[in-house]
């Protein structure tokens, strides 16, 4: 959580106002789209979680192996999730740009 935190801040401090044009195409690389991708990594992370707690009770846990406490901290990090989409997304508003939606279905089949 730390972590991820952490990363992120640094990334944006890396391109700070910065346009980076990648070489041999037209395509760039600048604030927003680093945060775009940022909050396309944590739509996907946030749908991981939300599709393992909606398809796993606390039964399945314990019939797996796991200490009770597992899925309460499974559903701590998903809500961690959750709130790093919707604080990349107000941030991108801010600046302007109307944040990436997350995908329509993810498989993690």
């Amino acid at each position: 959580e730390m972590k991820t935190a952490f990363f992120l801040l640094a990334l944006v401090a890396f391109v700070a106002s910065e346009t980076y044009v990648i070489p041999g195409s037209q395509a760039y690389i600048n604030d927003n789209n680093v945060l775009q991708y940022a909050l396309t990594l944590e739509n996907l992370e946030n749908a991981f979680y939300t599709q393992a707690l909606a398809t796993f009770s606390s039964a399945n846990f314990t019939a797996a192996g796991f200490n009770s406490t597992v899925r309460d901290l499974v559903t701590i990090i998903g809500q961690h999730e959750s709130t790093h989409v919707q604080a990349l997304g107000l941030l991108l508003i801010s600046r302007g740009a109307t944040p990436v939606a997350p995908c329509s279905t993810y498989n993690f089949n």
